[in-house]
């Protein structure tokens, strides 16, 4: 519990980065690794100063990847395909300078920005036969059944489908490429297409290959969370009672009308004001570790600390005041 978490994008690889969110769970978790995309890089680069993200990059509790590989799903005539793409020769500098300059428009503050954050991110690649196992993903009926199911509850709400009387079946041309069989009709092509629960799909089988990888909890959007759910309810479950604790305890311990992720966010708090308190949460982590994956957090806190901590809201400045538990 509260050992190492996994923040990727969504599935359609345009969700921006929750920045809020990494810095609070860099006071709870021993281990937070980030994985960012071009999309992600605007939120980044607003974050903060170039040398406060320096040090915050440079931090044992934070790692970050760029996510040059990625799965898609293609189509030749009726036949589709599975693949994970990325860029042969990544140049990150030159990937967070175009963004940023982009976004911004300052070329100065830009070329720095991509020239020292470069050296602090690593790229991240899916193996090279990672496609194989996406083939193999393919062929589970169950979970096949219910990334249509899902996929046309999120993305055409009002369209709904009779879950047994689906038929969304691949029939395999040879080791790699297939034919999609249905009984859908789309009704509106501008909402959802007919192959969307194929890419649903093989993007849960890539989150969950690299939260396997990190031996991870993993935080994703609302949707992405359900396809995982649907492959596998016990491992998500020890995220979301983590995230559980987590809210329960950040309403009760510190101020009830204020929380780290939404003035992060909201910039009601500049994040140098708590790169001391990150720095100095180990003993804090340490406690919470101590205790079985479905403890109550905020019950043990009460049990033996009677003192509430305090965090009180406040604009940028260079300290904030927290109180650790222990």
């Amino acid at each position: 519990m509260f050992d190492t978490l996994l923040m990727r994008p969504n599935a359609s690889r345009t969700y921006a980065m929750d920045y809020g969110q990494m810095i609070e769970n860099l006071l709870y978790y021993k281990k937070t690794i980030v994985h960012i995309n071009r999309n992600a890089i605007p939120g980044l680069f607003d974050l903060a100063d170039i040398p406060v993200l320096e040090d915050l990059l440079k931090m044992n509790c934070l790692n970050v990847y760029y996510n040059n590989s990625y799965t898609t799903v293609g189509k030749q005539g009726d036949i589709y395909f599975v693949d994970s793409i990325g860029l042969s020769n990544l140049d990150l500098e030159k990937e967070l300078y175009e963004e940023s300059f982009t976004y911004k428009g300052d070329a100065a503050r830009s070329k720095k920005f991509a020239k020292k954050i470069s050296r602090l991110i690593t790229e991240f690649q899916l193996p090279s036969n990672f496609s194989s196992t996406l083939i193999e993903q393919l062929k589970d009926e169950d979970f096949r059944k219910q990334a249509v199911l899902q996929t046309f509850n999120h993305y055409a709400p009002d369209q709904p489908l009779i879950p047994n009387q689906i038929e969304y079946n691949f029939n395999f041309v040879n080791s790699t490429q297939f034919k999609l069989e249905t009984n859908i009709s789309v009704t509106d092509p501008t909402k959802i297409a007919i192959d969307s629960p194929i890419l649903s799909l093989v993007n849960a089988c890539e989150d969950l290959k690299v939260m396997s990888d990190y031996s991870s909890e993993i935080s994703l959007p609302d949707f992405n969370a359900k396809m995982i759910q649907a492959k596998t309810n016990l491992i998500l479950s020890k995220s979301a009672h983590a995230r559980g604790e987590i809210n329960a305890f950040n309403h009760f311990v510190f101020n009830h009308s204020w929380a780290l992720r939404e003035a992060i966010n909201n910039k009601d708090i500049h994040v140098k004001a708590v790169m001391d308190v990150i720095r100095n949460a180990n003993k804090f982590k340490d406690w919470l570790n101590a205790f079985p994956d479905d403890t109550n957090l905020l019950y043990e806190y009460v049990k033996k600390y009677r003192k509430k901590a305090s965090l009180k809201k406040c604009r940028p400045k260079p300290h904030v005041s927290i109180c650790w538990p222990v």
